[in-house]
């Protein structure tokens, strides 16, 4: 594993926000691969710099760190550019995927849910996420006869709203099971009931 070639060099594009954080995977990749923690902090510095690429490098030239010995470790340098790097989010098409977050058929209510709130972890809501989600839980769920019920609720807070809408889908999927049964009923009696002609 020694002879595992290292990521290309990191190219910087302020279009594509997850650039950063891919070449950072690839090169935690080559860092549990290669023999890499064998080597003193000044060696990894070393490496990490010279596969990085230029324009990374002029970047670091930046951060003002005072090398030495023990200092800065990888993981200074990663955190250091994880915060640079911060700004390139696109807040605003992350809040676009959030908003038009609906319920998709056959998706359950519970994994709605979690995917709402996934998608809202990189809007920045601050304060008022908890308030957001409730809002696409009710906008986005599919159940038209739940969200006439939320929307009759000024008091409705995201609990609330989890709770009625796991509720809601339990109860349907129960009706299922009882018309289903009662079908099945039915047909069974009328199954014993026809005379068949003989062959």
């Amino acid at each position: 594993m020694n002879n595992l070639p290292p990521p290309s060099a990191f190219t910087i594009d302020q279009n594509d926000p997850n650039k950063w954080p891919k070449w950072r995977k690839k090169f935690e990749n080559y860092i549990i691969a290669s023999d890499f923690d064998s080597k003193t902090i000044q060696q990894q510095r070393a490496i990490l710099l010279h596969i990085i690429g230029d324009s990374a490098l002029e970047i670091y030239n930046t951060f003002g760190f005072e090398e030495n010995s023990q200092s800065p470790t990888i993981k200074d340098i990663i955190d250091k550019y994880d915060q640079y790097f911060s700004p390139f989010k696109n807040t605003i098409y992350k809040r676009y995927i959030f908003f038009t977050c609906e319920q998709k058929l056959n998706q359950t209510f519970d994994d709605f849910v979690t995917e709402i709130k996934s998608k809202a972890e990189d809007c920045e809501f601050e304060n008022i996420k908890d308030s957001l989600i409730r809002d696409r839980i009710v906008l986005g769920c599919r159940d038209t006869t739940l969200r006439e019920k939320y929307l009759q609720n000024p008091d409705l807070t995201l609990s609330l709203a989890i709770n009625q809408g796991q509720a809601a889908e339990a109860s349907q999927k129960q009706l299922r099971n009882i018309e289903k049964d009662s079908i099945d009923a039915i047909r069974k009696n009328l199954m014993k009931n026809i005379n068949l002609p003989p062959l």
